[in-house]
């Protein structure tokens, strides 16, 4: 368990988006079926009580909202703990084998969120891709400023997005812009006291705003920073247990759960390096919703990291 609380504590894409998880055990390559979140209409009733057509409501169809999700990606992280390091402290077992195991996981499953989002072969289950928009301040040396966030505010009202679970994920340039105004410096001015905490710079103007590290330049002529505003029902992030190791194969293996994450620990000893091998798996897969959701913002400092 200490182990899915390192990786929970690691992730942020993936406790932003729309999440869907079942303790049913799956395998790599296998199709979910699973719901968009709702969203129905509202309609005006003119009729009259009766039996004619006037008075009949028009209903939505839920089912409409099924969706089917591939479970195609399993990561992994593994390492040996030779006989010399059995006697390591709870402490240093946690700092030298469990952080560094779950932090390459974690960058993995969020990378993967923000390239469903930022790809141009990205669509979504109606086809549709993400806009990509470029503001007033793009240019050479353009900074990202409060105009910047009250823009893709805009861009969101527009297209009707929903005023609740809005986020603004901010590349690692476009953070230092921000932490530069003293609309973010200051706690009582970021609009939350948790300021500056787990990658979060705050709260402003309805969005919650994070900084990852995992925004790269966007794939474009220009070397144009982008960072991403968003609904969390823009995109689901689908995980499922996977199948435990057999005993027999001389492996101790389980998997856990912890807030809609499961991860499969399996450990054997190796004769041949005198120690225990153990072994973390994450399978998942991702899957954009609504394009409409989303905005991918262009603002012209090259200064997001590169992709390797």
């Amino acid at each position: 368990m200490e182990s899915l609380l390192v990786l929970r504590d690691e992730l942020v894409m993936a406790r932003l988006v729309h999440r869907d998880f079942e303790p049913e055990v799956a395998n790599r390559g296998d199709v979910i079926h699973t719901r968009k979140p709702t969203k129905l209409s509202a309609r005006t009733w003119s009729g009259q009580s009766g039996s004619d057509a006037d008075s009949q409501i028009e209903v939505d169809n839920l089912n409409a909202r099924d969706l089917s999700i591939s479970l195609d990606t399993l990561v992994y992280t593994a390492f040996l703990v030779e006989d010399r390091d059995e006697a390591t402290s709870v402490k240093d077992l946690r700092d030298e084998f469990l952080v560094p195991a779950m932090d390459p996981i974690a960058q993995r499953i969020d990378d993967d969120i923000m390239t469903e989002f930022t790809s141009e072969a990205s669509t979504d289950v109606s086809g549709s891709a993400v806009d990509r928009i470029a503001f007033a301040t793009v240019g050479a040396g353009a900074a990202m400023d409060e105009d910047d966030i009250v823009d893709a505010r805009e861009e969101l009202n527009t297209s009707q997005c929903p005023m609740g679970g809005r986020v603004l994920v901010v590349c690692t340039g476009h953070e230092a812009d921000l932490l530069r105004s003293n609309l973010f410096v200051q706690a009582d001015q970021s609009g939350s006291t948790e300021a500056l905490v787990n990658g979060r710079l705050g709260r402003k103007f309805g969005f919650d705003i994070y900084m990852s590290q995992n925004v790269t330049t966007a794939p474009d002529t220009d070397n144009t920073a982008q960072s991403l505003a968003f609904h969390r029902n823009a995109i689901a992030l689908v995980n499922r247990p996977l199948l435990a190791v057999p005993r027999e194969l001389g492996a101790i293996s389980a998997y856990q759960s912890l807030d809609d994450i499961s991860m499969r620990v399996t450990s054997a000893y190796d004769i041949r390096y005198k120690g225990v091998t153990v072994s973390f798996d994450v399978l998942y897969g991702v899957q954009l919703l609504d394009s409409n959701l989303a905005k991918i913002i262009k603002i012209g400092r090259a200064s997001c990291r590169e992709r390797v």
